[in-house]
């Protein structure tokens, strides 16, 4: 083990290689990208759930306006293609698993 002083005379203990230890400068920085990391998954998990909520609201508004108008829903799952000028809704069986 050494211990050597930096320039701002903090004291870094240095270990040799077969230790298996990292150094306070890389500790420090695989702190730092740990964090960032974790704060992506955070913003990446709340988008998922932003967007399975909304797509929840869509499908239920969409049911409930087939129904009003009288549109029938086949059985089984499918794709929908709505025609935003018409106003016509195909829906497309969903093929395989």
């Amino acid at each position: 083990m050494e211990a050597i002083e930096s320039e701002n005379g903090l004291v870094e203990i240095l270990k040799a290689d077969n230790d298996n230890f990292l150094p306070p400068v890389v500790r420090r920085r695989l702190r730092i990208l740990q964090a960032e990391v974790n704060g992506a998954t955070k913003v990446a998990q709340s988008a998922i759930n932003t967007h399975t909520g909304l797509r929840e609201q869509y499908e239920t508004a969409f049911k409930e306006a087939c129904e009003d108008y009288g549109i029938p829903m086949p059985d089984g799952p499918h794709d929908v293609d709505i025609n935003w000028v018409t106003g016509q809704v195909k829906f497309i069986p969903k093929v395989g698993p």
